[in-house]
């Protein structure tokens, strides 16, 4: 899977990631793909307004129609697909598609819906014009209409922003021991307030977001040093104390122990970093 990326319209960077658009699966057959926990959300759009079946873990198999939503994970999921789909993404930043599409992000977690089943007739008549798409820059164009409409009516309140805030100081310090109970007293909220809060905006509490960014920033490290170093060193500098809490962490997210672990696995959720 070698995903082409792109960069969003301007105005909606502050919102989404990227695109990337790549073929997932195997053509005429039943394969799977990994997917470590991202700590953001995706809308998937198959090319030629095609259905999908996937088989998320030891889930039964269920049908999607051409444009779904998938929210936060809380945990590694090997997925089976049925065939091979040309897949465009959209790859939100963690509160954007509550701000664009308006969703409540808890009721999302672990799970993936047609996007008609969360927004309707709107995106019934997305889905018609995707259909009809014969390019990816077609397709491209479509969608920033799409996110451009949404973004006028945006959930952007100032509450919503002092949120997105304080998820970028986890992200940026998701090492650091009793993070949580700093960044309450320095923001002035209450613990309860900020789990409601993020629950709503992002899908998670603080906590599991702050493990989820922390194991994303050291799989980022191992993929970029030269030469790996002992897996003891780099749990430490991430903050694991317990090597055992470490594996254990590791198993989860990744679906192996450290020592199974190759920089050749093949995850669909290379396309958030």
């Amino acid at each position: 899977m070698h995903p082409i990326l792109l960069l969003p319209h301007p105005a909606l960077q502050p919102y989404i990631h990227q695109y990337a658009f790549m073929s997932v699966g195997v053509p005429g057959q039943w394969s799977a793909f990994g997917m470590v926990p991202p700590g953001c959300t995706s809308l998937s759009i198959v090319m030629h307004g095609r259905n999908v079946c996937l088989k998320p873990g030891d889930k039964p198999v269920r049908k999607f129609s051409s444009v779904s939503f998938a929210g936060q994970a809380t945990q590694f999921w090997n997925v089976g697909i049925d065939d091979q789909y040309q897949v465009f993404f959209v790859v939100f930043k963690p509160c954007g598609a509550y701000q664009l599409l308006g969703i409540g992000q808890h009721s999302c977690l672990n799970e993936t819906f047609d996007l008609s089943d969360i927004l309707g007739r709107k995106a019934i008549a997305f889905q018609h014009q995707l259909e009809d798409s014969p390019t990816l820059e077609t397709t491209r164009s479509i969608v920033e209409q799409f996110l451009l409409q949404c973004l006028c009516r945006q959930k952007d309140t100032a509450i919503v922003r002092q949120f997105d805030d304080i998820r970028k100081k986890i992200q940026r310090q998701s090492q650091e021991p009793r993070l949580i109970k700093k960044i309450c007293k320095d923001e002035g909220v209450s613990k309860s307030t900020l789990v409601r809060q993020l629950k709503e905006i992002i899908g998670m509490g603080p906590k599991q977001f702050q493990r989820i960014a922390r194991f994303n920033s050291l799989l980022l490290h191992i993929k970029q040093q030269a030469t790996r170093r002992h897996w003891t060193e780099i749990a430490h500098q991430f903050g694991y104390y317990d090597q055992a809490h470490f594996i254990r962490e590791f198993k989860l997210f990744y679906g192996k122990i450290p020592s199974a672990y190759s920089a050749g696995d093949e995850l669909l959720t290379n396309i958030a970093q």
